[in-house]
């Protein structure tokens, strides 16, 4: 088992600074996309897909990057 914010960070590239991804949901059959939630440098709670290339992938271009969404919570009005 790997930490996925390290894996992201190390392995793909990604600048992850300032996020703290908690926890991980979902993850596709194949294993490579993986949807969750983080605490983002603000210290909100958003969502986040991420995308693993396969192999032979263009490495981090291949990656659709992390992509983030803004989850909104049900308390505010």
């Amino acid at each position: 088992m790997q930490n996925l914010q390290d894996v992201l960070v190390t392995q793909l590239g990604l600048d992850l600074t300032g996020w703290s991804l908690t926890d991980a949901m979902s993850v596709s059959a194949d294993g490579r996309t993986i949807v969750g939630r983080g605490i983002n440098p603000l210290g909100q709670t958003e969502a986040f897909i991420a995308v693993i290339p396969g192999p032979g992938a263009w490495g981090v271009l291949a990656v659709a990057g992390l992509l983030v969404s803004r989850r909104r919570r049900r308390d505010e009005n």
